[in-house]
């Protein structure tokens, strides 16, 4: 588990210790705004402080409980925290038995693997515990009203962090039962400050820090998974440079990064980023076409590359929008992006390659 002071957010942070300090820490906190803006990374450094040998306060990353905090690659070795992240487990979706065990689930073989197993009992090593839920969006509908179920009833001495950035896909009932906190994207320049520490330097940060929209996390996604390759691959099938076909070959052997435990689910999640790449893109030109300033936008450098034919733009924009619809439901990757590739292509000569 990554135990790091959160950029920019550490005030906020502060507020939930001095309320705990004070015994007044909610039960249950709402952890959301941007994608990529740290929100995880801040939850944690809230659990480490909240845990440590010294607090509630900024965690000394010395003493007992600080080094079981960071004990793990992304677990926890402490005995009073509970994380669930369904990124690290190569899942989906949060299921049920992440959330509430049920003894007749075959695939569950130990008990203490669900949250309902941890939440009732009595802090073991200090005065806190802590349950913390990593996009917490993607709980199915059984795990959300299981947790309800406990948030309705929350033991003493235990707080849980939900964190997402998609807090709309959470019960309306389980986001009234949780103190909510947003997390503010950055300003470019501290997105690109923050990519130069990792060293990705000069214009490569520059460009991720507007794709991303000020979300480090964001853009340091995007640089793993092949972004930048994925971009300029859309914009020449989109200006007439590459063929479809190729498209296609050329999607499948982009280095990156991707989700899931088999190759299909990972096959899946490249597609999953390339048409919600391809989708923001046209997004962006159709909002330049309707004069919206270039400046403004994550891929308003593009602007120029749309004379005229916005209607098909729109048309095309549509059709990734369905396509994005058939991934969810399981259609095989390679076809849907094949279509992809084909409503892309410029079809009459409303869209010039002025370069890129």
């Amino acid at each position: 588990m990554r135990v790091e002071r959160p950029v920019l957010h550490d005030r906020a942070v502060e507020g939930l210790w001095r309320a705990a300090r004070e015994d007044r820490l909610p039960h249950a906190l709402l952890f959301e705004g941007e994608k990529g803006t740290g929100r995880f990374q801040a939850a944690q450094w809230f659990a480490a402080g909240l845990l440590c040998n010294s607090g509630p306060g900024v965690p000394c990353l010395t003493c007992a409980g600080c080094k079981k905090m960071a004990g793990g690659e992304w677990r926890s070795n402490h005995a009073d925290v509970f994380v669930i992240d369904a990124a690290a487990e190569q899942e989906e979706f949060i299921r049920l038995h992440r959330v509430a065990y049920r003894p007749d689930e075959a695939r569950v073989p130990d008990p203490e693997y669900s949250l309902e197993r941890f939440f009732p009992f009595h802090p073991l090593e200090g005065v806190w515990r802590v349950a913390l839920i990593r996009e917490a969006h993607r709980m199915n509908p059984s795990a959300q009203n299981a947790l309800l179920k406990m948030l309705e009833e929350p033991p003493p001495a235990t707080v849980l962090v939900l964190e997402t950035h998609l807090p709309s896909r959470l019960f309306d009932t389980i986001r009234s039962r949780c103190v909510r906190m947003g997390f503010a994207a950055l300003g470019h320049e501290d997105t690109a400050r923050i990519l130069q520490d990792h060293d990705l330097a000069g214009d490569n940060a520059e460009q991720l820090a507007r794709w991303s929209g000020g979300s480090p996390g964001g853009a340091l996604a995007l640089a793993r998974q092949g972004a930048p390759q994925m971009r300029a691959l859309l914009i020449g099938v989109l200006v007439g440079e590459v063929r479809p076909p190729e498209a296609a070959a050329a999607l499948w052997e982009i280095d990156g990064e991707f989700q899931g435990n088999t190759p299909l689910k990972q096959t899946r999640d490249r597609a999953r980023r390339c048409i919600d790449l391809g989708i923001e893109i046209l997004g962006d030109l159709l909002r330049a076409d309707a004069g919206i300033p270039s400046e403004t936008l994550a891929h308003g450098d593009l602007a120029e590359l749309v004379q005229d034919g916005a209607w098909r733009l729109r048309e095309v924009l549509e059709g990734w929008l369905d396509a994005r619809h058939d991934l969810d439901v399981n259609l095989a990757p390679d076809a849907v992006m094949d279509r992809c590739w084909v409503d892309l292509a410029p079809r009459r000569k409303e869209v010039a390659a002025r370069g890129r």
